[in-house]
């Protein structure tokens, strides 16, 4: 299957290692919804070792220097807090609020680690526990992207590399996932703090279950993929509405026209580390 297939071109291209554009080791991030460029980095290992690796750039990515978290990602948080500048490069969205976590346990050495709404639902669901396949699955079933993975997706592809599966799924899957991903982004946002992560996924994925039947590909605005791409900021009124009542009916926003920003572009407001960069089209 094709997945599987997937799943392996990335290991091997992962097996020699990630590298900077000094030739040091580094462990490559991304932030991704999809990619988000100008948030901040920042690592917190069991060791000790703490810092901030830099801005993502137009690709989303940051490199992280330090040798824990090259050697043993798993042993390390990241999170990632957007600036007032923060911007989703596929259509120009504002991501001024944003933050994504990923949990202890959940990155691999040599392989990207993505930042992600998903991500970050998973930690919160795990609260001070580390990463489990089993906790992933929960909430990736939760959301209702379970029939990803029973399509052959593989868990540990989807949540370090969502931007290479998100490019090798079918139309109508892919569409799935970033519908669900752009909304759950927002029902975080959004949402009170005191909500759940079960609260949460059913709250994300009554809104995405109405995204996806008025904009069946999204983020195509019409049902044959051909309109032109649009987005969505899901207000607070309608969050708040589906965590009290997944089952309410869902009435969305009107859509906006995507304006795709040019990654090449340095990400601007402030200054920060160094950025993956488009040569790593693997995270490595």
């Amino acid at each position: 299957m094709k997945y599987k297939i997937l799943s392996t071109l990335i290991a091997s291209a992962l097996l020699g290692g990630c590298f900077g554009n000094d030739d040091r080791a580094v462990h490559n991030t991304q932030a991704f919804d999809p990619a988000v460029a100008n948030m901040d980095v920042s690592y917190s290992c069991t060791d000790g070792t703490a810092g901030a690796a830099g801005v993502t750039d137009g690709y989303g990515k940051v490199n992280i220097t330090p040798l824990t978290v090259v050697t043993t990602p798993e042993t390390c948080s990241l999170l990632f807090v957007a600036r007032s500048n923060s911007v989703d490069m596929s259509n120009g969205k504002s991501m001024a609020g944003v933050s994504y976590t990923v949990p202890k346990g959940m990155s691999v050495a040599g392989n990207l680690t993505t930042g992600t709404p998903l991500s970050t639902l998973i930690a919160k669901s795990l609260g001070d526990e580390p990463y489990t396949e089993a906790a992933a699955t929960q909430v990736l079933t939760d959301l209702g992207l379970d029939s990803l993975l029973n399509d052959g997706v593989s868990i540990s592809d989807l949540l370090l590399n969502t931007e290479a599966v998100a490019a090798s799924l079918p139309a109508a899957s892919k569409s799935k996932l970033l519908a669900t991903t752009a909304v759950l982004s927002d029902t975080i946002l959004n949402a009170d703090t005191s909500a759940t992560a079960e609260e949460l996924s059913a709250a994300a994925e009554a809104i995405s279950a109405t995204v996806l039947t008025t904009y069946p590909l999204y983020p195509s605005s019409t049902a044959d993929g051909t309109g032109d791409d649009i987005f969505l900021e899901i207000p607070k009124s309608t969050v708040d509405g589906a965590v009290a009542d997944p089952e309410a009916t869902v009435t969305l926003p009107p859509a906006q026209e995507a304006v795709p920003v040019d990654p090449t572009t340095p990400p601007t407001g402030g200054t920060g580390g160094t950025g993956g960069g488009s040569d790593d089209s693997t995270g490595a």
